[in-house]
This record gives C-alpha cells, structure tokens and sequence, in this order.
C-alpha cells in the first residue's frame, strides 16, 4: 500500500527532489489516513512517525497531506466508478460488414437476464465457504483483536457464551448477524464452545484449524483400538493415580500434593537411609529436567483432529482442597517463614492494573486446572520487581521465585521457586480461604459482578446504550485522580465491543450526568476509551489527590519558614549587604533533602515570593539561600512577621480552606472567631493576614471580614458538595405557581390593576461568560481585583452616559467585578501596603 502511495505521489508532483524526510512524512500520512478510513481487517499495520518541525512547520505538512489523501481518495473513487459504469465493447473487426441497420427483437424473445454482480468482502466469503464446508461447527474469525462468529451460527454462539447479538455490515443488503470476544480471553470462550459444538478457528495468514466438541472427541477416542503395550501403560497409570489419592498432603515436611518422581523399587521395604538418598536423588532430577513452559500462542496451535489434553479436573474439584469449615485447631497453626512470604507475594497479584480482579474472576468461573494454570502464565507474563526493602520477584513461563534479603547484611533470607502449578493450588487455597483479595478489592469485585447482571438484563440495544454509559461514568468518577477519565474500560467486559461500535451513542448519553463537565473523542479510532472531563465534587479520589497536594505544598512552606528562623538564629552582625545561608546534604534527613530536590520548582518558587529573599540554589549537595542582612536585623529585633506567625496565619487559612470545601453547599461559608478556641485571640488580631492569605488561594473568589468571622466565597468547581441550584426547580416552580395565583385573583377582585406589557424589545439578561472568554483565574490576588473593580466601575459609568450596550470585551471587564467583601486593605488607612490604593 505504501509503495502505491508514493508511486501516486510522485506521479503527481506531490513530492520533492530534495527533501527525503519530507518526502517520506506525506507519503506515510497519506497511507496511514486511506488504511485508517477502510474497513478490511487490519493485520499488520503501519508504523508512523512524529513531525519533526516547529508547531507551523508541522500545520502546513499536515495541511498537505490532507489535500494529497483527498486527491488519491478522489481518483480511487472516480477509478471504481468508471470500471463498474465500464460499456463493453464489441470486436466484431472480423466480419465482412457492419450494418447500421436497428436490430429488432422478435415479440417473443424476452431479454436476457442480467446476474447481479454482489459485493461481499472477501474474508466474509472465505468465513461463508468455511461454514458451509462445517455445519455442524462453528466458525470464528480473527479480525484484528476480536474473534467473531457470524451469520446463522452467531446466534447460537451468543445463546452458548451469553454474549450481545450485534451485526456486522459485510456488503451485503442487510447486515448480518454477529458476535465477537476479544483475543485475549479466546481460551476461554472457545472451552465453553466445545462443550457442546466443535470450533473451526480461522488466523490471518495460517491454516484454519478445528477443535473437536467434547462429546466428538469422546467418540473419536472410543474408535482408536490401542495397542498391548498402550493398555499397559495406560492401566500402569491407573494404577499409580489410585495409590496417590490415598496419600496424605504431608509426608513429613514433603508436600505429596506435588509429585516427585522416585528412582528406587517397591520390591523391599527401603531403609530411611534409602529414601533420603532416594529424594535428594529425585530434587537432582527435577532441578535438571526442562520444566513446562505455557506459552499461550503456541497452546493454540492445534492441528486439525488432535486427541483432546488432559485438562485435569475442575479447579474447584481439586484434590485436597481445604475444607471451607475451619476447625479450632487451624486457628492455632503456625505457618512457616517460607508460607507467610508465599502468601505477601501472591497477595501483590500479577503486577498489572486489575490483575487481582481478573485473577478472582477466572477462578470463580470454575476453570480446568490446566486452563488455570494457562491463564495465571499469561496474565503474569515476563517480568519482576525489587526495591529497598530486599524483596525481589521473578515471573517467566516456567513459575515464579522470589527471595527476601536482610537489608543490613545482604544475605539472604527466605527463598522460594514455585511452577505455575503450585502458584495455582496455592492462590486457590488463598480464594478458598478469603484471603486473597482485601476488603477494597472486594468491593471492587461485587461492582464488576453487578455490572455484569445490569448489561445481561438489557432489553434491547439501546437499554445497553443506557446502561454502558452510566457504569462508565459510575467507575469513572468513582477511580480518577483528576479531571480528566480516559482509561480503557476493561471493567465492562465482553462488552468493549459493543462499547467501540456504539461510541458515539454512549457519549450522547454519558454527556447527560450531573456529573460530566465535558466528553469528547478518544485519540485512536476505533475509539475504545472514554474520554471524559468530570467535576470535583462526584470524584472522591480526585479530592483525596487535592488534599494530599495541599498537604504538600504546605509542607514545602514550613521549610522556608524554618530556613528563614535558622538564618536569624545563626545570624552573626557584618556590614555586608546580604547574608547567606548554607545547609549541605548530609545536614538533613535523607528523606527530607529528596522531598526538596523532587519539588525543587515549588519550593524555589514561594521562597523567592518572601520578603527579604534575594536568591536561592538548590543543588545535588547543598542548599544556598541569599537574604537581604537589613532584613534579618529587622526580624531578629521583632519589627518584621516572624516565620512562626506566618506559618500559624498559614494554618490557620488552610484550615478554614479546607472545612468550606467540604462542607459548603451553596458557593459561600462561614467561619467564626470563637471556633477557633485556643487561637481565638491570634485569630482576631491578625484577621487581615489571614484573608488575605485565602485570597491567594485559588479555590477562593472572596473573603467578606464580619464582626464574628470569615464569610468566604469559593468558585463551585471547587466544592465538594455543591448543590446546583436546578435540584430545587421543582420547588420554585410550586412558588411561582401560587404568588401567580394570588396576583391574578387581586386583578380579577380589582383590588390592582395589570400593567400592559409594551413592545420593547427584551434584552438577554445574562452573559455566557464562556463565549466572551472569561476565565476565573483571571482574577487574580486581592489588589488585582481592586484594579478591576475600578475599571469595571468606571465601565459602567461611561456605558450609562452614552446609553450604549457593552461589547463582548466590555462584558469581559464587567465580569471581573467580585464586590468589595475581600479587599477591606483598600479601605484601611493604616495599611502601608495599601497606601497607592487607599
């Protein structure tokens, strides 16, 4: 496809002599955008690159790309138009003559009937040959990351696997029937297929092969006629299985539930000092020998009539299974070292988002103990961890090791390996016992299995529609740290299909929550993601994310209070204009010198802010902060605001902060003196630094000082228990009912006379302040909205003088005005830093 493109390009002065890269950027954008607007399957894909030039550089390439994609696309279409409006022509050059006389058909001759061409994709008429050469299997396609079966069979595949009939558009006139699962969970889908029907599964580029039904497989393995030495053999093994289901789980400290091969005879009774020869023998072996490596791809490939695996039995049937009652003695059981350990690391789960979850999920489906085991190799796949704590895991094919290091001496302490067969038995007991998942997961568990029932009992497309968007505005704001919710929605289930081929419905109707701000597109099509803005008070994660970064700046604050008092305290007279505080590395806490380099930015910020900080270095191996020396002398005589009062003033307004974010309902709360107790005295007589210290915070519009406290106004988006105001419609409507009731019972009394309505025009009362570009952080600090009061006032004074509407940016400036509750500064006389203003 590519090649074709560039030919094309070149042919039509797309391209340029000189400049490869740019060459190269048109052709890859032209082919990427024809391969992403077809609807053949996509296999393999192409891979594109970044635009390697500034902002208008990239536009302008951009822009032409489109203009080539809409010439190609163009001629692609006039191509097929001409070839299927193509008029044949006649080779008749080897008759004798041609006459020009009309030829008449005869009355009888009907005209010959023209077979209609169909336009069937072709990998829908290779599925449609399959099926037919199979009716009594069903066959499942690979397209792309989904397996789907369609046509009549797809019915009764959804009935089996209790998926959604959906359709698919195949270029026929109607869309047929389909249903589909994504690849990653075909083992399973397609174990519950063959329990009842065989399976033919069709992979781009290989051979199709078949899976026999149980009851098929049976038969087929009935017909085989088995040699002498096979029925041996198999009654060899018969044999073996009856004496091990009568072992005990321990002998001594060996767990038998884990065979170990023996090299020695039964003939003679064995001394013990045989049968520990005999097992360090056999721990020999088994260390040598090649263990068993599940790799899911290469377990799929089957050939076409192979005799079905033993699967083992059902996982919840296996053997020695703890019993569900517990009995007063296992209460008193004490697990080793090793099994404690086992239990911390298979309690951590795979590593991967959701792992735990998926992991419970497959379990209680009552899987074989082979396709357990299958599914625990997968999901864990390659990889491992370690860290500080001396904990290190492995995870590959062949199971998992994971050892735990004393941190002081190195050694190491506790080493365990496990096949995935064990890691099975062993996270099954832990499920049996309750003691896998913890009580958050749990709860996390219960909301998936409740999702699932509400899609199942969806009445139609639509009710799914419905249901799909308000779990994913559920789960959404439920689990997102910020504004904005994009995560893939594994939580929906064989339902992501749907989910993709509904995408924009389900935003039409995710679009009506409470609690969305804004959905949009995700960036890959076809999308399969939300894309989601949300608002503060529906997202209990994203608050607890606030909290925690308000903690965080506060604790960057105190630690410029504590340099600045460190500066006083070491402070020794010069006459040098500045004074310089040095504290190296290993002069701090570890941890508190990492906390400093990691939010270097925020801390260098705000100290720079403070009065007499002239510079600040924070580097690898010290910390060097310049002050202003009259200002230390000013401090250390008291004439200036000590670093305690102003982290106390600090406090204080983070405090008030945060009580009117929780607890504000309606946009404003109050604070008063008195609530502050101990502080009651500090309070009032600092009052002025304290609001102003919450006008600087973002999340505040104003403070209005009252004779008992703080009235502070907060923007909504903020709180997070707002109420909108439309929650109380209903009850404003019941209100203006009854006064209109009354009004027009005096009219009718005479009791008043009704006032004509005139035909002036109706002005718009308010202004969408989103369509004139108003933004709250426009605002600004206190002496900011000072300035814009004024200027809004002096706004309106010319607008009433001239008798004119405002514009679009007079309304801007008028909408800058907050009122006069949080600048009180201005008005004081006293206040130096307010003397310009006053």
């Amino acid at each position: 496809m590519l090649s074709g493109v560039v030919t094309y390009l070149g042919q039509n002065d797309f391209l340029t002599e000189n400049d490869e890269v740019r060459n190269r950027l048109i052709a890859e954008g032209v082919a990427y955008s024809l391969y992403a607007t077809t609807g053949f399957p996509k296999e393999q894909g192409i891979t594109l690159k970044g635009y390697p030039y500034g902002l208008q550089d990239n536009a302008d390439l951009f822009r032409e790309v489109q203009k080539a994609e809409e010439f190609l696309q163009q001629d692609i279409n006039d191509a097929i138009y001409n070839k299927q409006n193509e008029v044949p022509v006649i080779d008749n050059i080897d008759e004798e003559y041609v006459s020009d006389e009309p030829v008449i058909p005869k009355a009888d001759e009907k005209p010959a009937a023209q077979e209609e061409k169909t336009t069937v994709l072709p990998y829908y008429a290779k599925y449609s040959e399959l099926q037919k050469a199979n009716p009594d299997s069903i066959v499942v396609y690979r397209l792309g990351d989904f397996y789907e079966v369609m046509g009549e069979k797809a019915e009764q595949a959804a009935t089996i696997l209790d998926l959604t009939l959906t359709g698919r558009n195949v270029g026929l006139p109607e869309r047929v029937p389909m249903c589909g699962f994504p690849y990653h969970v075909a083992d399973r889908y397609f174990g519950k297929l063959t329990e009842s029907v065989s399976v033919v599964v069709v992979e781009p580029d290989a051979e199709p092969f078949k899976i026999l039904s149980r009851d098929e497989a049976r038969k087929t393995s009935e017909l085989e006629e088995l040699s002498p030495e096979e029925s041996e053999e198999i009654d060899r093994i018969f044999s073996e299985q009856e004496e091990a289901d009568e072992q005990p789980d321990y002998v001594g400290e060996i767990d038998t539930r884990f065979p170990i091969d023996d090299d020695y005879g039964d003939e003679d009774e064995p001394t013990d000092e045989e049968i520990e020869e005999a097992f360090e023998a056999a721990e020999e072996e088994e260390s040598d020998e090649e263990t068993e490596d599940y790799d899911y791809a290469e377990d799929k490939k089957q050939t076409k009539e192979t005799k079905p695996e033993n699967r083992g039995k059902p996982i919840w049937e296996r053997r020695n299974r703890p019993s569900m009652q517990r009995s007063l003695f296992d209460a008193f059981e004490e697990k080793t070292p090793e099994e404690k350990f086992t239990e911390e690391i298979l309690k951590d789960g795979s590593g991967v988002s959701g792992g735990k979850i998926r992991i419970y999920t497959e379990y209680m489906k009552n899987p074989y103990e082979k396709d357990f085991v299958r599914f625990l190799s997968r999901e864990y796949g390659i990889g491992g961890r370690g860290g500080p704590d001396g904990i290190n895991e492995m995870h590959d094919g062949k199971g998992m090791r994971f050892s735990k290091k004393n941190i002081e001496t190195e050694e190491v302490e506790i080493a365990v390996n496990l096949k995935w067969e064990q890691v099975a038995v062993k996270i099954a007991d832990l499920i049996d016992g309750d003691n896998y998942l913890n009580e958050r997961e749990q709860k996390e568990y219960a909301t998936l299995v409740r999702f699932r029932e509400e899609r199942q009992a969806a009445k139609d497309d639509d009710d799914l529609i419905k249901i799909i968007a308000r779990q994913i505005v559920e789960y959404g704001s439920a689990h997102t740290y910020c504004e904005k919710y994009r995560e893939y929605p594994s939580y929906l289930g064989e339902s992501v299909q749907f989910y993709t081929q509904h995408y924009e419905a389900v935003n039409e109707e995710i679009a009506k929550f409470d609690e969305v701000r804004a959905v949009g597109k995700g960036n890959i099509y076809p999308y399969s993601s939300p894309n989601i803005l949300f608002k503060l008070p529906y997202c209990p994660v994203w608050q607890a994310r606030e909290e925690r970064n308000r903690q965080r700046d506060e604790r960057v604050k105190e630690y410029v209070d504590r340099f600045t008092r460190q500066c006083a305290d070491e402070y020794k007279p010069s006459y040098d204009k500045t004074v310089v505080l040095s504290v190296k590395s290993d002069e701090m806490p570890e941890r508190e010198y990492l906390f400093l380099k990691d939010h270097r930015e925020d801390f260098t910020k705000y100290f720079l802010k403070q009065k007499g900080v002239e510079n600040i270095d924070l580097s690898m191996q010290r910390i060097e902060i310049t002050f202003d020396r009259k200002y230390i002398e000013s401090l250390i005589a008291g004439n200036e605001q000590t670093p305690e009062e102003r982290g106390k003033i600090r406090k204080i307004a983070n405090a008030i902060l945060a009580e009117g974010i929780k607890e504000s309902t309606e946009g404003n709360y109050c604070s008063f003196f008195e609530d502050f107790k101990d502080d009651e005295n500090f309070v009032r007589s600092h009052k002025n630094e304290i609001a102003e210290e919450l006008c600087r915070r973002e999340e505040v519009s104003d403070v209005e000082m009252t004779d008992d406290g703080f009235d502070v106004n907060y923007y909504t988006q903020y709180l997070w228990n707002y109420k909108d105001e439309q929650e109380d419609s209903t009850a404003v409507s019941d209100l203006d009912a009854e006064e209109d009731g009354e009004w027009e019972n005096r009219i009718e009394s005479g009791e008043i006379t009704q006032i004509e309505p005139t035909d002036e025009p109706t002005k718009e009362s308010n202004t969408d302040l989103t369509k004139i570009g108003f933004e709250q952080s426009e605002l600004g600090g206190a002496k900011q909205r000072f300035r814009n009061n004024i200027e809004a006032i002096k706004l309106v004074n010319r607008l009433i003088n001239s008798q004119k509407e405002a514009t679009d940016d007079e309304k801007k400036v008028l909408a800058k005005y907050v009122g006069w509750g949080g600048l009180a500064q201005a008005f004081d006389e006293h206040n130096a830093a307010w003397q310009n203003e006053y």
